[in-house]
């Protein structure tokens, strides 16, 4: 009997240090992550990158037109008909 509870123990304690690694791990992961999606500079540095801010005036006024052109009863918007 003594033999199974001595078994039982390692493995529960062998799964909680498994959990706890993992965790941990995740956690590290998360924090990085965190902190670089909070970051104003990373978005800056993509927008930078893709032309965002050289784009955006075409992309406003695509939006306005699909805006006033949609009407949820019509299948199609009329802004895509041709």
């Amino acid at each position: 009997m003594r033999k199974l509870f001595r078994f039982f123990g390692k493995l529960i304690a062998s799964i909680l240090v498994l959990v706890f690694i993992i965790s941990a791990l995740t956690s590290i992961f998360l924090l990085a992550l965190n902190s670089q999606l909070f970051s104003p500079d990373f978005y800056l540095d993509v927008f930078d990158e893709v032309d965002f801010f050289d784009q955006l005036p075409e992309i406003a006024a695509t939006q306005i037109k699909y805006a006033m052109g949609y009407n949820p009863a019509w299948k199609i918007p009329q802004c895509a008909r041709r």
